[in-house]
């Protein structure tokens, strides 16, 4: 409805006579196409907010589209933790592109929040907060992060089949490392979120 929109938000009329909300605060589009049909204005996003009832133990960042849960988190506390914007769709995937409905939350899995109207979507990322000593430590160094050009990898063995992700899934690329450094050339990546999953430790970096 109309009281969707904050005053933080700027309403543009388009020459098909759909609006595009605004967020002044990031400049972002908030919503592409919502149609006015001369009474009303149906605001249909593709955000998330946390439920109340655990604003303690999930955290979601809008600005850099990322969700922080503890680890063993699983699915199904994951999906009740979470609000999507009125009659928006929200689902998690594994690193492979398919939905998850159980087990574990893993720092590959990802939220799509679609918006009712099809037309808006947002993919979150996760980060998993451990407690514990975490191995891919030692078996997986990436830096700089974020990177701009290039992406140095260390790894703790040679021989090790190494890929890239998006936060999609997308598998941007895939090579076998000799030995125990790589340099990435990721000058033509689009701004992100990107994982890095080398034998079984995962790294993230952001472009």
């Amino acid at each position: 409805m109309l009281s969707d929109i904050t005053a933080a938000d700027e309403v543009n009329m388009t020459t098909d006579n759909t609006v595009a909300v605004f967020d002044l605060g990031s400049g972002s589009l908030i919503d592409g196409s919502i149609t006015d049909d001369g009474t009303d204005v149906q605001v249909n996003s593709a955000n998330l907010q946390v439920n109340d009832g655990t604003s303690d133990v999930f955290t979601v960042v809008e600005e850099d589209l990322m969700i922080s849960v503890p680890e063993n988190t699983t699915v199904e506390s994951l999906v009740g933790g979470l609000v999507p914007a009125p009659s928006a769709m929200m689902m998690v995937y594994d690193v492979d592109m398919n939905e998850k409905t159980t087990g574990a939350v893993l720092a590959t899995d990802m939220v799509k929040v679609t918006s009712g109207d099809q037309r808006a979507s947002s993919t979150y990322a996760i980060t998993v907060i451990t407690s514990v000593y975490n191995p891919s430590m030692d078996q997986l160094k990436v830096y700089p992060n974020p990177a701009v050009n290039e992406l140095n990898l260390v790894l703790s063995s040679e021989n090790t089949l190494v890929a890239v992700y998006s936060s999609v899934g997308k598998k941007m690329e895939e090579v076998l490392v000799s030995g125990t450094e790589h340099k990435f050339n990721i000058s033509n990546y689009a701004s992100g979120i990107y994982f890095v999953k080398a034998g079984n430790a995962i790294g993230k970096f952001v472009k």
